[in-house]
């Protein structure tokens, strides 16, 4: 009897956790469909920074990737700040 109590406490005490990774999931998919509906540089830019900070202690590959995209554009559309903090973002993810 005293198993299934001890049970039931930390399924209640796990609870939060999956909600949170739910919620997580759900501001991906955000951040993906608007880097997809995005018609400005600037958006995609800032998005893909986004995405990148996203990733950066999960899938340190995705938030490189994701960050090379960033500064390719920041470059392009000449915004040196930009590039500079994406440079440093980068350095964090390596």
């Amino acid at each position: 009897m005293s198993k299934i109590i001890l049970l039931k406490i930390c399924m209640l005490l796990l609870l939060p956790f999956f909600t949170k990774a739910q919620t997580q999931q759900k501001q991906l998919y955000s951040l993906h469909v608007a880097l997809g509906n995005a018609t400005n540089d600037t958006v995609k830019m800032i998005t893909l920074y986004q995405i990148a900070e996203y990733y950066a202690e999960s899938n340190r590959d995705s938030a490189l990737f994701f960050a090379e995209q960033a500064v390719v554009i920041s470059k392009q559309i000449r915004q040196p700040i930009w590039t500079a903090n994406l440079l440093v973002a980068k350095s964090y993810f390596l």
